[in-house]
């Protein structure tokens, strides 16, 4: 299936923003966090609701290895 951008925004997360994208399969939700001041390196995961969306992208920060636990 295609995925089709949904949303952008901004978030910070231990205090550094982040901007980021949805994007949407019609089964889930990809979200795609750009890491600031590293050209190019992003962070991607995927949802299936927006409870603990703030949580969940700090989680996949640190599984990503950019923030340690």
């Amino acid at each position: 299936m295609k995925r089709i951008k949904i949303m952008e925004g901004r978030v910070e997360i231990r205090e550094a923003k982040y901007s980021y994208e949805f994007y949407s399969d019609n089964l889930n939700v990809f979200v795609k966090i750009y890491h600031p001041g590293v050209k190019g390196d992003v962070t991607i995961f995927t949802r299936n609701d927006k409870v603990g969306l703030k949580a969940d992208m700090d989680m996949a920060m640190v599984r990503s290895g950019v923030f340690l636990s």
